[in-house]
């Protein structure tokens, strides 16, 4: 799955169910930080990324933020 199918996927997601959409989504993710509020996968079978986060945009506001590490 690409970035930008990623992207446009989780856009009005809430972050649970980004969390679970992107822990389903095919990538080969290796969990390394883990908050109430965020998370952060280390990417191993992309040639695009090497890392994915997701946080609250904030704490009233329970809507996903994915953002991405890019591999050069």
């Amino acid at each position: 799955m690409t970035t930008k199918e990623i992207k446009k996927a989780t856009k009005s997601m809430s972050f649970e169910s980004a969390t679970y959409f992107i822990e389903n989504c095919g990538l080969e993710l290796n969990l390394i930080q883990s908050f109430p509020f965020g998370k952060m996968w280390e990417v191993k079978n992309n040639n695009e990324i090497t890392h994915i986060s997701n946080f609250c945009k904030s704490l009233i506001d329970t809507t996903a933020e994915v953002k991405f590490c890019w591999n050069h």
